[in-house]
């Protein structure tokens, strides 16, 4: 039997809802843009043909393989992680998923006491 998120957790008052799903999508966002990085054309991932020198072979590669969803989550994360956001956003988020990590297990025994007991 499948059950919602919301008749799992129910009320819980430690495992605050209303701010996991932003933790995760800066988190994701950044930990992506951080991979992306790697896909220069020169060590890892797809070297464009059409590249003069080292700069058009970056942006070559890059926009050859790299679809619009795809730079736009390159270009979220990076502005997540640069100086003048990391504290205000990424350290945040790290924050909150670990106060929902810490809280995670007092949450699962209460939950499972439930429905061993339903």
């Amino acid at each position: 039997m499948n059950k919602t998120e919301t008749e799992i957790l129910g009320d819980s008052p430690k495992i605050n809802k209303k701010y996991a799903l932003p933790a995760q999508h800066v988190i994701t966002l950044a930990e992506e843009a951080s991979g992306f990085a790697r896909y220069d054309g020169v060590r890892f991932g797809h070297r464009s043909e059409n590249a003069a020198n080292l700069e058009s072979l970056y942006i070559n590669s890059r926009t050859e393989i790299f679809g619009d969803e795809t730079k736009k989550r390159i270009l979220l994360g990076t502005f997540l992680l640069s100086a003048g956001n990391i504290d205000t956003y990424y350290k945040k988020a790290v924050i909150v998923r670990q106060k929902i990590k810490d809280d995670f297990p007092d949450e699962y025994a209460r939950i499972f006491e439930r429905e061993v007991r339903e």
